[in-house]
């Protein structure tokens, strides 16, 4: 039963609409012990860092959704909230908002086991845009939550691919941390740089090939990367694609 008028899907699927601000559970310091924070260190005057798992109400009016028949996908959002920074003035507002719009997945797997890898990742040094984006904001001494929710849930990979691509539109570098187009388009970029990537489960270690190329006449990303400008005062570096277009047809919006 869904409350009368409710239409999420309509709401999901506008990408100026950010998903993080519909109505949702949240649940504070869901993630943080396998960040490796402790939350009774932080206090009055401490820095404040926590992760928070935000589940969506329109979850709670679905009947059809268990989480774990056969074929489920999801589709999943991660971004970070810096507003205390950015009001104390420590975080640029471009900075804030590219944050803000963040990174959206696909995964056929248990969305908290997919979750749980994302947070290894940022943890063990390894990933691309975002974990490298993530890893840089914690070291930089800014106040901020790691926000991580489930969007949707569809019964094909197909119809989670074409979600993905409208989403992903919000979210591709510099305006998020989204490397490569979302959904099939992801994979054909990939697959044009001469990465091998065959579905989106595989995503993360073709990036990780694509952003460990150094060299200078195949195409290969040059890493984001915080920058302090002033002491105390933190921007983002966009990064991009270079000579992505020395493969005919390679032409990112990015």
């Amino acid at each position: 039963m869904k409350p009368p008028g409710w239409n999420p899907e309509v709401l999901w699927l506008d990408p100026e609409l950010d998903g993080g601000q519909m109505s949702h559970v949240s649940f504070l310091g869901a993630f943080d012990e396998q960040m490796g924070l402790d939350f009774a260190r932080r206090g009055p005057g401490a820095r404040f860092v926590t992760s928070e798992l935000r589940v969506p109400l329109h979850f709670l009016f679905r009947d059809d959704l268990t989480g774990t028949q056969a074929g489920t996908c999801w589709v999943y959002h991660i971004n970070f909230d810096v507003t205390r920074a950015r009001l104390d003035g420590r975080v640029d507002n471009a900075f804030a908002m590219t944050l803000a719009k963040g990174y959206y997945g696909v995964t056929g797997r248990p969305f908290r086991q997919r979750m749980d890898e994302h947070v290894e990742s940022f943890r063990a040094g390894e990933g691309h845009l975002l974990h490298s984006v993530w890893r840089q904001l914690h070291a930089s001494d800014i106040d901020y939550t790691v926000q991580l929710s489930p969007v949707l849930t569809f019964e094909t990979e197909d119809e989670a691919y074409l979600f993905e691509e409208r989403v992903v539109e919000s979210s591709l570098a510099p305006r998020g941390l989204n490397m490569i187009p979302g959904g099939r388009g992801g994979i054909r970029f990939l697959s044009k740089l001469g990465v091998p990537c065959e579905d989106r489960e595989e995503v993360d270690g073709a990036l990780e090939i694509a952003i460990a190329s150094r060299s200078s006449i195949t195409p290969h990303y040059r890493s984001a990367h915080v920058r302090e400008y002033r002491p105390g005062k933190f921007t983002l570096v966009s990064g991009c694609w270079v000579r992505p277009r020395d493969i005919a047809g390679l032409t990112p919006s990015f």
